[in-house]
């Protein structure tokens, strides 16, 4: 029923909110990704720019995002997709692409945007009820050849995220990084 629905809508929501707003993945650039739509590989499967700009755009549109959901957003929840999703199944857990579509305001969402709020909702689900879900998935993406276009960022294989992207503009030294006055810094 209804009910049910509702509570998928609003886990999801909350879920794409919280993560658009604060939360991202750290994932793992390399270079040697190939094309320039290449967004990330994972285990050979390509994740394109142009299928995660897609799926950014369907899920700020559908949820209503105030913040939206970037392209390195989007990238990060693709490479998460499958392993989430396999821990899922063997718990049960799945989240079919209909109930997914169900919540999305009559858009016709594609393949990648369905594997994005799926990926969202199941690490949101499994961080509030089941961490060891999550620790399973960790392994498995530990093991796993990532590639990821470093415009997206970086894959820190420890943290199991991806990591922003840093400009080359940006210095890594900044005014902050000196100290206050000439007197020794206290401890």
């Amino acid at each position: 029923g209804r009910e049910e629905g509702s509570t998928v809508t609003g886990s999801l929501r909350g879920a794409l909110v919280a993560a658009a707003v604060g939360g991202t993945l750290v994932l793992g650039g390399c270079s040697g990704v190939g094309s320039a739509d290449v967004a990330a590989r994972v285990d050979g499967h390509v994740i394109t720019e142009s299928a995660a700009r897609t799926a950014a755009e369907q899920v700020t549109k559908a949820f209503g995002l105030q913040e939206p959901l970037t392209i390195a957003q989007a990238t990060g929840y693709l490479i998460e997709a499958p392993f989430l999703t396999k821990v899922a199944e063997g718990k049960g857990a799945a989240l079919s692409d209909d109930a997914i579509a169900a919540e999305m305001g009559g858009m016709k969402p594609t393949p990648e945007t369905l594997d994005v709020v799926r990926a969202n909702y199941l690490h949101n689900q499994f961080a509030q009820t089941d961490p060891a879900a999550l620790d399973e998935v960790s392994k498995a993406m530990k093991k796993a050849s990532i590639r990821v276009n470093p415009r997206f960022g970086t894959f820190d294989r420890d943290a199991i995220a991806l990591a922003p992207a840093t400009p080359n503009w940006i210095s890594s030294h900044s005014a902050t990084d000196q100290p206050a006055s000439d007197q020794p810094a206290t401890p």
